[in-house]
């Protein structure tokens, strides 16, 4: 089922993509579908409506991800709740790193994002594999443009704190969820004791961005504590899945965290003043050179992850 909608109609289109009923055409752009335009970003006094990643798509993989044993074992055992031959929904798919992962296991993937630059990444990994059931679609989260019952699995790994109103998003997946389907989410937890040159860097420059006020934001979605009860109002079955395959003790990486929040990669840094910002990262460079010494981020040392799956079923 690799098929494309009217955004209005909800009718399945063909040939030149342009619906019967209401005549409207859907654009399309270097193989992405655009069923959907800009978003209104600011909200006022209220923050943001979502964080999107355009500006920093092109950087995206070097500062998020390098350990592949993750990416791999959580696309093993998130596929396992899948039915055979299913027509996924990756909400929130960015780049691709988990659409990729889970397209072998599945009829079809609907890799949405607000992001066309997150998109194009993704394109290109797709080519790259030879992958020929990703349908790459530029869709607002909270109106999807699917009909209702349309797929037999939803994921959104690191997507529901981004969005404001999740309650509308959570709305969205069940309505285009089939009966009897599985929505997956993620909790990740680190382990930062003894603590690891990475987390002292998360930890500090937090602590430091706040006081000096540099402008950094909370996210407009769910917190972690809020996701377990938003999703048990929403789901008659919800069920957080601890699996062994998905404890790691990965080698620490802070060249890699300290490059996230120098280059203002991270969600909370979209407004920042850049010039508070270099000088909070002086005093933190300081700070850490009196605890590790001046080659902090060669430090060689080890940092516990674990992730849990939040399987709800419609």
């Amino acid at each position: 089922m690799n098929r494309i909608f009217c955004p209005d109609c909800l009718i399945p289109l063909s040939g030149a993509f342009i619906c019967p009923d209401c005549g409207g055409e859907i654009p399309q752009s270097g193989g992405i579908y655009i069923m959907t335009g800009d978003p209104t970003i600011s909200a006022g006094n209220n923050g943001y409506n979502y964080i999107g990643f355009d500006t920093i798509a092109s950087v995206y993989d070097d500062t998020r991800y390098g350990d592949d044993e993750v990416v791999e074992n959580l696309g093993t055992v998130v596929a396992e709740h899948f039915p055979p031959g299913a027509v996924l929904l990756d909400l929130g798919a960015g780049t691709g790193i988990h659409t990729v992962n889970l397209a072998n296991a599945c009829s079809a993937v609907y890799a949405c994002d607000i992001s066309v630059n997150m998109l194009e990444k993704l394109v290109l990994k797709t080519s790259d594999k030879g992958l020929t059931n990703i349908i790459p679609v530029r869709a607002n989260a909270l109106d999807l443009p699917f009909p209702d019952n349309t797929f037999d699995a939803v994921i959104a790994i690191h997507l529901l704190h981004l969005i404001k109103n999740t309650d509308m998003v959570i709305s969205e997946i069940c309505r285009t969820l089939k009966p009897g389907g599985v929505f997956i989410s993620t909790l990740i937890h680190f382990d930062n004791n003894p603590p690891s040159v990475s987390g002292r860097i998360d930890e500090i420059y937090e602590r430091l961005g706040r006081q000096n006020h540099i402008g950094l934001i909370d996210s407009p979605g769910w917190s972690k504590e809020e996701i377990d009860p938003g999703l048990r109002k929403a789901f008659p079955s919800v069920k957080i899945v601890s699996d062994p395959r998905l404890n790691f003790t990965l080698p620490d990486h802070p060249a890699r965290v300290w490059r996230q929040i120098a280059d203002l990669t991270r969600s909370s840094q979209i407004d920042v003043d850049k010039k508070l910002h270099d000088r909070v990262m002086t005093e933190l460079r300081d700070i850490l050179t009196a605890e590790f010494g001046p080659d902090f981020l060669d430090t060689q040392s080890d940092r516990k992850l674990s992730i849990d799956l939040i399987v709800c079923k419609k």
